[in-house]
């Protein structure tokens, strides 16, 4: 993916109206955290535990960040999330554990959950849309039962890493959202 440049947040003043400003303002807010999110120390849990959080924690204040923006720029549903690299990993089973236990607490919270909703996740292609998967993990670690051990992100790096991944892809998903609905928007307004 290419580099993104951000929009800047005073140059959408004109676009929108002052409570939808609001909104552009706490989605950059919540982005340059998550950008500056580095890791957590928990006392009295192990390193991969910690990390195991830490990276949930990311990717759910990353996809908080662009579901706050999604408001202003009515994308509903899919932000275009994008990662092949996640999605190789999930189609050779590398989220195996992580999609089981997300699947296991949808069943014991909500009685419309089947096991046929797991197979959604199987053979994905390159391209895929990671929204949906992403707001299942934001509301495990939030709402569900979430451990890093029952997921395999306590004892695995590279997941960690893939995660983390996922987390800097939502943000990109964002802010090309962003992006090209300024360029969509300026094209409506008049010039003075």
């Amino acid at each position: 993916m290419a580099v993104l440049i951000p929009v800047k947040l005073e140059s959408l003043k004109q676009l929108v109206e002052p409570d939808q400003f609001v909104l552009l303002s706490k989605y950059r807010a919540r982005r340059k955290y998550v950008l500056a999110l580095r890791s957590t120390n928990i006392e009295g849990l192990g390193v991969g535990v910690s990390e195991g959080y830490f990276v949930m924690l990311k990717l759910s204040l990353a996809f908080s960040a662009v579901e706050m923006l999604a408001r202003v720029i009515s994308r509903k549903g899919q932000l275009g999330i994008q990662s092949e690299v996640v999605v190789k990993a999930i189609n050779v089973g590398k989220f195996d554990k992580l999609i089981a236990a997300i699947h296991n607490d949808n069943k014991r919270r909500f009685s419309k959950t089947h096991d046929a909703d797991l197979n959604r996740w199987r053979n994905l292609s390159l391209d895929s849309d990671l929204t949906d998967f992403v707001y299942q993990c934001r509301n495990f670690i939030f709402h569900g039962s979430y451990t890093p051990t029952e997921t395999g992100l306590a004892s695995s790096a590279r997941l960690r890493a893939l995660v983390l991944d996922l987390a800097m892809s939502t943000l990109d998903a964002g802010e090309l959202a962003l992006q090209n609905w300024v360029r969509k928007k300026s094209r409506t307004i008049p010039k003075k």
